[in-house]
């Protein structure tokens, strides 16, 4: 039995130990003070092309535990651009725009001129996570295909 506890644990607990390894510059000031949005987008994309990549929205300040389950939906969101969606081609474009209007932020991220997609048949254990990851914040997760692009909201209440 314990060999299936491993089994189902330990994909996540590496997941989790790389994604922070990588990321330990940023850790360490988004856990003590919190972040921009701007600034974990721009940590997060720095790796890609500043032509295929737009990021839009004002300085909004988040408070630390949210600003790092942001940076780690982000990394989710960047890594899985890179090697299926937008950003494995060279044409391939983001863009992310977020806005705050009557107490509600509210986070688009679309894809664009990248190889085409198809819609997943079932949600996998990473997709679930990432719907699921901002209901301790009062905050939810869509994810939807315009055609063949992916795009993500995310939407939280008194950010």
């Amino acid at each position: 039995m314990s060999h299936i506890i491993l089994d189902v644990v330990s994909p996540v607990w590496t997941f989790a130990r790389n994604t922070l390894r990588s990321r330990a510059r940023y850790r360490s000031v988004w856990v003590c003070k919190g972040a921009r949005i701007g600034d974990i987008l721009s940590a997060e994309l720095r790796p890609y092309s500043g032509a295929r990549t737009l990021i839009e929205g004002p300085q909004l300040l988040l408070a630390p535990k949210l600003a790092l389950t942001m940076a780690l939906l982000f990394h989710e969101l960047a890594t899985n651009a890179a090697k299926y969606w937008a950003l494995s081609s060279p044409e391939g474009k983001i863009s992310v725009r977020w806005s705050r209007s009557e107490g509600e932020l509210k986070l688009e991220w679309r894809e664009s001129e990248g190889p085409p997609v198809e819609a997943p048949n079932h949600r996998g254990f990473g997709t679930r996570l990432f719907l699921r990851a901002l209901d301790q914040f009062g905050g939810n997760a869509e994810a939807a295909f315009c055609g063949d692009r992916p795009r993500l909201q995310i939407k939280r209440s008194a950010a």
